[in-house]
């Protein structure tokens, strides 16, 4: 791998964990906290398309590993949206729920971040 490739991969990694922590926050905190924790998921997606950004200018094929990212962040807009229609209606959200689930998304996340990872990895290796 070379030095770029390796930056850029790191930009990736980075990316996966600022944004999983705090999409993982975002669910089980309070409404008031959601702006800010908002705000620093995006910094994770911002690290990410910088990234892609790199690779695809150095003439790399990515878009299959960032495509499984994106379709296993869409995992979380469940929960929120039902979080947030907790808020907007006039039922409460069970937080058991949204905990639970929450958690079973972000394992599921997290063995699939690293298995992507590693396929990644390989393929920019070669």
């Amino acid at each position: 791998m070379i030095k770029t490739d390796k930056v850029n991969f790191l930009l990736f990694v980075s990316g996966q964990a600022i944004t999983l922590t705090f999409i993982t926050l975002l669910q089980m905190t309070p409404l008031w906290l959601f702006i800010p924790l908002l705000i620093a998921m995006h910094m994770g997606i911002a690290l990410f398309i910088i990234s892609k950004k790199r690779f695809l200018s150095d003439k790399r094929d990515v878009k299959p590993y960032y495509k499984r990212i994106y379709l296993l962040l869409v995992l979380y807009l469940p929960v929120l949206s039902y979080k947030l229609l907790g808020r907007l209606w006039p039922y409460e959200a069970n937080q058991t729920w949204i905990t639970t689930g929450t958690l079973i998304i972000t394992g599921v996340c997290v063995i699939a971040f690293i298995i992507n990872n590693l396929a990644f990895r390989r393929d920019l290796n070669r």
